[in-house]
């Protein structure tokens, strides 16, 4: 089992503690081998923030963290932006359906993850599915929402 616990201060000064467990699924011992994830815990819910901008993209805003993308669907790379942001990391947007689209994170041009963004029907309800290449047998859904 492999337990990563994170805490500290966010840029708005609150508070946070995520615990990831995994569990071996190949390899004998060490860190080499094959994970699986077998639990997620966040301390508190990610707000975000997203509005509508110049009618073909959007900005996504994460206040807790001060972090800003202006991102449009046009498949091009723009900067990732706030105080804990490393320079080189960009997102590119791409919009699948009216209630739909995918943000692809990288740093220096490496894909780190690809995001996808789907809005219920009833628009009450968000999931966010992340897919990481370096794990590509693992994603994490979450949700929120006035259900949840």
């Amino acid at each position: 089992m492999f337990t990563s616990t994170t805490d500290g201060t966010q840029p708005n000064g609150s508070t946070y503690k995520n615990i990831f467990k995994a569990k071996r699924t190949a390899g004998s011992s060490g860190l080499a081998g094959t994970w699986e994830s077998t639990e997620l815990k966040l301390s508190s819910p990610t707000a975000w923030e997203i509005e509508a901008y110049q009618g073909d993209g959007l900005p996504l805003i994460t206040p807790a963290e001060k972090e800003r993308i202006d991102l449009k669907f046009d498949g091009k790379d723009y900067p990732d932006k706030g105080p804990r942001v490393a320079k080189g990391t960009t997102a590119s947007g791409k919009r699948i359906d009216e209630r739909t689209f995918e943000i692809s994170g990288k740093f220096k041009g490496k894909l780190l993850y690809t995001q996808r963004l789907e809005l219920s029907e009833d628009g009450k309800m968000l999931r966010a599915t992340l897919t990481f290449p370096v794990w590509q047998s693992r994603r994490w859904t979450f949700m929120s929402g006035s259900n949840c």
